[in-house]
């Protein structure tokens, strides 16, 4: 006889500034038929099911093992915390009801040949209370829905050393676990700034195709980067959008000929691990060019050569990484500048539970003009951009609840802004994790940072974990 197996999750309704009272104990019911439970009641779903019945009997003609999709749903709320700023939101307003589903798997093909793909789809509820009219087009677009392939990459190994790959695909080519000065080649999200606080999380794919060869100590990689994807803005309407109208049209280049490249060598065994990098891609800043009476935004091809090492000494960890770009353009300027960035960290382990982190970074534009500094406060930059962060992790009551306190600042003096993020996450079981947290800004010179101090945010979230 067979038995289905299903999960029930009852999200509450976050309550909104409108009829508040009235929905009060409204809950929505959701029904997943979460057939992955664990491992062991995969193999037993898989006797009952037919059309698993079927993806195993294609499983088993490829000579391999039914694949198990990970992956996990959240329920997020994200309110705002007082009055000021935005003239859309108030004290207390549900800003985003957030609905996000992420799935990914990796399928073997044949012996030497993987396929892996992901997914990540997002809708966000609070639109339903609000009509049309509420949000400007562009915030609308940027948040009410969406839907993005994470991975999606076919890779073939010809030998264990050699590996070729092509689709989407995330590059880690970096050391920094906060801050980095060489996490070039693949988009950020920064919707809501600090929202997402792993810099791993903040990276959207991008259609790549790979080469990577290595030995026990030693890394190659060569990347040819075909699809550009830039880093995600707030959007005009947002209360973290400073400009005073909407963002002129943005020119995204989709020639073959706009092809980027990249290579990176690894050395490890050392003491030191070591990491040399070069690329030649088109930059996240954006330059502005008039064309037939409007402005559009551009995208300048630069040239990237980086070196990072990381070393680790009993409980502490030290990383540090340098690059310098050259072809860099700022707002209306015709002239292309190069810029020296530097990044050091460093990483305390108090106890196995107990960490704490500084690190530091420096963009330094060389051969500074001073007409940088006069441009919009979209468009200037500094001669120095300087961004300075202190990080502590906690993990307690057996690895279930983990808090972390993040203070981070902006400026020499930490004039040019700042924010601190505060955030607790505790396993109610494998599967069900509650989170939630605070984002306080500091408004401040710096372009992403000005006029946004009163735009603190309070979140609370659910997460369901659909397979481990």
């Amino acid at each position: 006889m067979r038995r289905a197996r299903y999960r029930i999750i009852i999200v509450l309704l976050p309550m909104t500034h409108s009829g508040m009272a009235a929905r009060v104990g409204v809950a929505l019911l959701l029904i997943v038929c979460a057939r992955l439970a664990t491992a062991g009641e995969y193999d037993d779903v898989l006797r009952d099911d037919g059309w698993r019945d079927s993806a195993a009997k294609q499983d088993q003609w490829l000579g391999k093992e039914p694949q198990i999709v990970n992956g996990a749903f959240d329920s997020v709320a994200i309110y705002r915390t007082h009055d000021g700023g935005s003239t859309l939101l108030s004290r207390g307003e549900l800003g985003h009801w957030k609905q996000i589903l992420t799935l990914s798997a990796d399928h073997d093909l044949s012996e030497r040949v993987q396929f892996k793909w992901g997914i990540r789809a997002e809708h966000d509820l609070n639109f339903a209370f609000h009509s049309n009219t509420d949000y400007p087009a562009e915030y609308e677009s940027q948040h009410k829905s969406d839907f993005d392939v994470s991975e999606g990459a076919f890779v073939w190994r010809p030998s264990d050393r050699l590996d070729l790959a092509f689709g989407r695909q995330i590059l880690n080519w970096t050391f920094g676990n906060y801050l980095s000065v060489l996490d070039v080649l693949n988009p950020h999200d920064y919707r809501i700034p600090q929202f997402v606080r792993s810099p791993a999380d903040l990276r959207r794919a991008t259609t790549m195709s790979t080469v990577n060869y290595h030995t026990a100590d030693t890394r190659f990689s060569v990347a040819g980067i075909h699809e550009w994807r830039f880093d995600e803005y707030p959007a005009y309407g947002s209360d973290f959008y400073i400009a005073p109208g909407p963002r002129p049209t943005e020119v995204i280049p989709d020639d073959f000929s706009d092809t980027g490249v990249a290579a990176q060598l690894v050395l490890r065994g050392l003491g030191t691990d070591f990491l040399l990098m070069g690329a030649h891609y088109f930059d996240d800043t954006t330059y502005q060019q008039r064309v037939g009476g409007a402005i559009e935004l551009l995208h300048n091809k630069v040239s990237m050569f980086g070196l990072g090492a990381t070393r680790t000494s009993g409980d502490w960890i030290f990383i540090t990484e340098f690059a310098y770009l050259q072809g860099l353009r700022y707002g209306t300027l015709d002239t292309e500048f190069s810029r020296f960035d530097s990044m050091f960290e460093t990483e305390y382990g108090i106890t196995r539970d107990i960490k704490l982190t500084a690190a530091a970074r420096n963009y330094h534009i060389n051969d500074y003009d001073e007409r940088i500094g006069q441009l919009s406060p979209v468009s200037r930059r500094f001669e120095d951009e300087y961004q300075w962060l202190l990080g502590s992790s906690f993990t307690l009551l057996q690895s279930r609840l983990v808090l972390h306190v993040d203070y981070a600042s902006f400026g020499p003096n930490g004039d040019g802004g700042g924010y601190t993020r505060t955030d607790a996450s505790y396993e109610i079981s494998d599967r069900f994790m509650l989170y939630g947290g605070l984002l306080n800004y500091r408004s401040g010179t710096y372009s992403n940072y000005n006029g946004i101090g009163d735009s603190d945010r309070f979140f609370v979230g659910v997460r369901y974990a659909i397979s481990r």
